[in-house]
């Protein structure tokens, strides 16, 4: 029994970890967009094409994550709330995208 509850401990504090990680990618890319959204003609190609990339690569990242088995509500609700960021996310980066 003290395996298991060992066990499901460092799950779930491998799984917070890794949501808290997702939120710090998240913050840093939003505020790429925000600055971005502030100067005129930013979208190159390239610029456009690597966030394009990284979003993807991030709303893969928070699609695959499952609701944890052995965690609270309160990470089920991280879990939502991040799949909620990476939505408006996209839809910033393609505002600032169009200009």
């Amino acid at each position: 029994m003290a395996l298991n509850i060992g066990f499901e401990e460092a799950m779930v504090n491998a799984n917070r970890e890794y949501i808290a990680n997702l939120e710090k990618s998240l913050d840093i890319l939003e505020k790429e967009i925000e600055n971005a959204g502030n100067v005129e003609s930013v979208c190159t190609d390239e610029w456009c094409r690597s966030v394009d990339v990284y979003i993807d690569n991030l709303h893969n990242d928070i699609y695959s994550i499952t609701e944890p088995r052995y965690g609270s509500e309160e990470d089920s609700k991280k879990i939502r709330e991040l799949r909620r960021r990476i939505k408006d996310l996209y839809a910033a980066f393609k505002a600032v995208a169009k200009k």
